[in-house]
């Protein structure tokens, strides 16, 4: 079960009268059979005695006095234990039983005191001893015990998920990087449907969003996993750019969840049987985002029960009027454009990114039918209208 390239660390320890325990959720992937990618250690040593004995330690800057000491199994977060402290002690303020188990390397035993191995055993999510305490130290851990129902399947403890009514109030003192980290998580989890009624229930999602839709979860479940598409699921109907940004999000991913949710529903966009219509939206927008709009609408219609009607019958003509004139194009030759990329970026103002592809592909595709408009004067002004006709950022 352990790894024999961590055994050095914990036997440098305790050859000189430190303990060195293996903690957290790294140990319970060894137990189950994995292989992490990083590992965490409590002992008695302090940060100068770790960092003495270990030449390659790098400290943390946290106010534990933590160390990272790398391996060839991967980094080892080595933190002392809190002052006249035991392990039990440390153990007592873990978030959930299943992280408060540790591994003693010398005596090659676990320590369970809190039976977190009973509750791994039957997929059940308990907090150590008080919910209310535990997530009161740190709100984080209720967005992360919503995270472990996605990616684990596990089942919260009716004390755990009455706690988690109160976790909102908390959310303000976290750094919203955190916040964003476990909520990618779930979204992108394959159990994001199970956890998401409770992000809604515990008043999360509306507080990170206001105006949400409710009961996104099952939507953004059957969609592609991409992480843009399944934000868009959630924030239809909320001012997603101010959502994201708050939530620290890169700006091409605000731009293009923005972006999808400007064209939704997509059959809203272009009457299907109006070709130059039709051709008119493929030309402001990318195939990728045309075809993720297609796909989230779709999904949409599914989850409210609609296999048939009106909006569905739109949706289907406009997705095959638009592949149909993506094959169309596909097959007329191609015409080099009398603008490059940097001439394209000049007259936007921008470096590369998103927009600068969808300004040369609006461009291409308006030059193979009018090919008469393939000089630079031309490509300028159609592009100063392109940029006027795009919503304000």
């Amino acid at each position: 079960m352990f790894p024999g390239a961590l055994l050095p660390i914990s036997e440098a320890l305790t050859e000189i009268g430190h303990t060195a325990y293996w903690v957290g959720p790294s140990l319970i992937r060894l137990i189950e059979g994995e292989r992490p990618v990083s590992f965490a250690l409590l002992t008695d040593a302090t940060q100068a005695q770790l960092t003495a004995l270990f030449a390659s330690a790098v400290p943390i800057a946290d106010s534990r006095g933590t160390v990272m000491i790398p391996s060839p199994a991967g980094p080892v977060d080595a933190t002392p234990l809190r002052p006249n402290g035991s392990i039990l002690d440390e153990l007592s303020h873990f978030d959930f039983t299943i992280h408060a188990i540790a591994y003693d390397a010398r005596e090659d035993a676990l320590l369970d005191p809190f039976d977190g191995l009973a509750d791994l055993a039957a997929g059940r999510l308990r907090a150590v001893r008080s919910a209310a305490d535990r997530l009161s130290e740190d709100p984080l851990r209720g967005l992360r015990a919503i995270r472990l129902v996605a990616t684990r399947g596990l089942k919260l403890d009716p004390e755990l998920e009455f706690a988690l009514a109160d976790t909102p109030s908390g959310l303000e003192s976290i750094p919203r990087i955190r916040v964003r980290e476990e909520l990618v998580a779930t979204i992108m989890a394959p159990g994001v449907g199970q956890a998401w009624p409770l992000f809604e229930r515990a008043g999360i999602a509306g507080r990170l969003a206001p105006n949400v839709r409710t009961n996104a979860g099952l939507l953004i479940e059957l969609l592609p996993c991409e992480l843009a598409l399944r934000l868009s699921a959630w924030l239809i109907g909320a001012r997603a750019r101010r959502a994201l940004q708050r939530l620290r999000f890169s700006r091409p991913i605000v731009d293009r969840v923005e972006n999808l949710l400007q064209l939704h529903p997509i059959e809203m966009r272009a009457e299907p049987q109006k070709p130059a219509a039709v051709a008119r939206l493929a030309r402001r927008e990318s195939a990728r985002d045309l075809n993720a709009a297609v796909v989230l609408r779709r999904t949409e219609l599914r989850v409210e029960g609609q296999g048939s009607g009106d909006a569905v019958d739109k949706l289907e003509r406009l997705a095959r009027a638009l592949t149909e004139l993506r094959e169309e194009n596909s097959r007329a030759p191609r015409t080099r454009l009398a603008l490059n990329g940097q001439q394209v970026m000049d007259q936007l103002g921008c470096g590369p990114g998103p927009n600068v592809g969808r300004a040369l592909g609006y461009l291409t595709e308006h030059v193979a039918t009018h090919p008469t408009h393939n000089e630079p004067d031309k490509l300028v002004e159609l592009l100063q209208g392109w940029m006027a006709a795009k919503p304000e950022a």
